[in-house]
């Protein structure tokens, strides 16, 4: 797996959100999942308002590189998890699913 690099060192268009909601489309079980943009980041978000809740962030690492933070006591951790936004996901999905249920 390739280092990760700084944060921020990927130029992100509206068309990744599309992909990526798309990718996440495919997954019935975290239909209750939408995507917001903040910065050079995609956060993966339920709920509205004031009750909305960040499961998960994935950060544009260069041209298709993203990596997978989680939040933890009210800050987000990297974690080893790099890689295409199809292979992210699938891990998002499948190896952190747990993580990404509704509350």
């Amino acid at each position: 797996m390739p280092g990760r690099s700084k944060q921020g060192s990927g130029q992100m268009d509206a068309r990744e959100m599309d992909r990526l909601e798309s990718l996440l489309a495919k997954h019935p079980e975290v239909s209750h999942i939408r995507v917001k943009k903040h910065g050079d980041s995609l956060l993966l978000c339920s709920g509205e308002g004031d009750d909305l809740y960040k499961h998960a962030r994935l950060t544009k690492l260069g041209r298709d590189l993203w990596g997978i933070s989680m939040p933890a006591n009210g800050r987000w951790q990297k974690t080893p998890f790099i890689g295409p936004m199809r292979e992210t996901i699938d891990i998002l999905v499948g190896d952190l699913g747990p993580f990404l249920r509704s509350y």
